[in-house]
């Protein structure tokens, strides 16, 4: 497997020989084994895949620049800071981008999933329920993560605790909210390693989420 190959600290890619079996209707197989004549214009297709591949290097792109690129700025300015700062520093454009009509409520659920697993935020959980507050045409995109955060966040469960005068009480509390939490984004439809990396649970504590 390409992965495997890869993280095994191999930086160039195996020589794959392509075979093809075929068991079709026609005998003896009938079609072309070059692939560019599957495309309607092959001259194009050879120019475009014979060829090295276009760049574009977001991390040289100035921010200004980069909001004026309507339907791909969210993606390439999340792209261009996703190491190298913490993206609540970036709230205010990307509440800005969110106010167009430019993207769908799936394609910002994907790209805050590639943000929670792959960004530099100190408070993931805050950063998310403030852009929820602050992108009223997203509103259902951040229901599962953002509104659950509000309703029965884990400062309540803290609260609880110390309101009990126990330590074990915050735990628990704070355990409790971020159980409830993890079940809602996973019939949501969150993917499981995002949801561990929002909530904080271990992996033993999901595998139990549904346990009654």
């Amino acid at each position: 497997m390409l992965p495997d190959h890869l993280e095994a600290g191999h930086k160039e890619l195996p020589l794959v020989f392509p075979i093809l079996f075929y068991c079709g209707e026609k005998s003896p197989h009938p079609y072309s084994t070059d692939w560019l004549d599957c495309f309607s214009g092959r001259d194009i297709a050879e120019k475009i895949y014979t060829k090295p591949f276009k760049l574009v290097d977001v991390t040289t792109l100035d921010d200004g620049e980069i909001m004026q690129h309507k339907r791909m700025a969210l993606l390439e300015l999340i792209q261009k800071h996703i190491r190298r700062r913490d993206m609540i520093e970036l709230l205010d454009s990307i509440v800005k981008l969110l106010s167009y009509n430019y993207y769908t409520d799936n394609q910002v659920i994907t790209l805050f999933n590639y943000l929670i697993q792959e960004g530099n935020t100190k408070k993931p959980m805050e950063f998310i329920n403030e852009i929820a507050k602050q992108s009223e045409k997203h509103e259902g995109a951040f229901m599962t993560i953002a509104q659950q955060i509000e309703e029965i966040g884990i400062k309540k469960g803290i609260q609880q605790g110390m309101q009990q005068g126990k330590i074990e009480g915050i735990q628990e509390g704070e355990k409790q909210a971020s159980m409830k939490i993890a079940r809602q984004m996973l019939e949501s439809g969150m993917d499981r390693q995002s949801v561990m990396k929002f909530t904080g649970l271990t992996d033993a504590e999901m595998s139990n989420l549904f346990k009654d």
